[in-house]
């Protein structure tokens, strides 16, 4: 991280144009680096292997934006709500109001 820290962070900037969203890919590019170091089979030098993770998240994060501003909240929220299972039982049946 002290090494490559940088690197990673221009380059989030640089995909982003938000230094906020540049410091949380910056910050989960090396939190995943960390998990999937096993992974890495040293082909290239690990500079290049987080810059294509840095990439990568920071393409999720455009396209997390991008849905997250065309799903209208109409969609998401149901008007149609059900009774819940107790209050259909206690309607139906002889109890008259529902404990």
């Amino acid at each position: 991280m002290e090494e490559h820290g940088q690197d990673v962070w221009n380059y989030a900037y640089f995909l982003t144009r938000n230094p906020h969203q540049a410091d949380d890919i910056a910050q989960d590019v090396f939190i995943k680096a960390y998990e999937r170091i096993a992974d890495y089979r040293g082909d290239a030098p690990i500079r290049h292997w987080l810059l294509a993770i840095t990439r990568n998240m920071a393409h999720n994060a455009r396209n997390r934006a991008f849905i997250s501003r065309m799903i209208p909240l109409e969609w998401v929220r149901s008007r149609d709500v059900s009774p819940s299972a107790e209050h259909e039982y206690f309607t139906s049946s002889r109890f008259t109001d529902p404990i």
